[in-house]
Parts: structure tokens; sequence; C-alpha cells
């Protein structure tokens, strides 16, 4: 059941064809984005500021261009019915503070190979503890977990390649490869 709710409250995101607009640009569906990764830092990290990577400032909106790296939000703002307030601002807002869990916590961890629908995958090689945060919608197929991340570049419904809400098929041992899964004790 609670896997079950993450991957409801991922897909509608993707459906929506949310991106990562340019600063400079407020159309209608430009801002209706901004809206939208605002909603996902404040709601699933229940920040009501942070600091914008581009100008240093603090601010309560998202500008867009990549202000904030917003993949973890997306990822607490899926997982925010089923984990307490603390676990979504203290643990997700990072792959970093996702990785030092679940070495304190080892009910978190879960073999790359198991990865299951609703479970939180990290990927990348740059750092020990990943770079990049998903959703994995359904089970591993053949090395490979089907995902929708926030702050990703890939295919963003009905608008072709960019960056936004994505759908990859993310490997399990190529070049960006899922480093480790996680499942928060719901």
């Amino acid at each position: 059941m609670s896997a079950q709710l993450v991957v409801e409250r991922a897909i509608p995101a993707w459906q929506r064809c949310i991106y990562d607009p340019p600063v400079e640009n407020n159309s209608s569906p430009d801002k209706a984005c901004k809206d939208a990764i605002t909603t996902y830092i404040r709601e699933g990290l229940s920040w009501r500021s942070w600091t914008d990577k581009l100008s240093g400032q603090i601010t309560t909106t998202y500008r867009g261009d990549k202000s904030l790296p917003w993949c973890g939000a997306f990822a607490a703002y899926c997982w925010k019915p089923l984990v307490p307030a603390g676990i979504n601002r203290d643990v997700f807002a990072s792959t970093y503070k996702l990785y030092k869990a679940g070495a304190l916590d080892k009910r978190w961890r879960v073999p790359i190979d198991q990865v299951q629908p609703g479970d939180i995958v990290v990927m990348g090689t740059k750092h020990a503890w990943g770079e990049h945060i998903g959703i994995a919608i359904s089970p591993s197929i053949s090395r490979y977990v089907p995902t929708i991340e926030g702050n990703g570049t890939g295919l963003v419904r009905g608008q072709g390649a960019r960056q936004g809400v994505v759908l990859q098929m993310r490997s399990l041992d190529g070049p960006y490869p899922v480093r480790f899964a996680y499942r928060p004790p719901a």
C-alpha cells in the first residue's frame, strides 16, 4: 500500500509535463512549472525559504534554470504522506543525507537488484554517496530500473528530452548507475 501511494504521487507529476524553465521567462506554462517545483520544495522538504544557487539570495519561490537542485524535494514530496516531517526535511534534501541515514539505519537500505515500486534510488559516480535521486516506478527489469525523477534530464511528457520531472530507465551497472536504493520505514 505505501509504495503504491508513492508511485501514485510521482506519476501525475510526470503527466503534468513539469519542466525546468528559464529564469527570465514567465509565460503561463513556465510559471506553472515554477509553481509546481516550488510546491515540491515547500511541501516535500517542509522548507519555507532556501538559498537560490544562482543569486546566493534567500528566496521562497523557485526561479528556474537549476537555481536549486530539487530531485530530493521531489522524492520527499512523493513520500511525504508516509514519513514524519523531520525525515522528509532532514534526510531527503540530498544524496549525502540519504547515504548517512542508510548507514545509520540498515532497515532503509535495499539491494539494488531488489528495487520495488516507490523505492528511492540514487544514481551517479562522482561522490561515494551518489549525485541524483529518483523514485522507482516498477521492479528492476534486466539490470535497469524504471524511474520518475525531479530535476532530471530525460523524457518530459509532451516536451521531449529536457530538464524537469522525467521518465528514465536507469542502469544498475552503466556509466551513471543506480548506486543505492532506500525504502524508508513508513
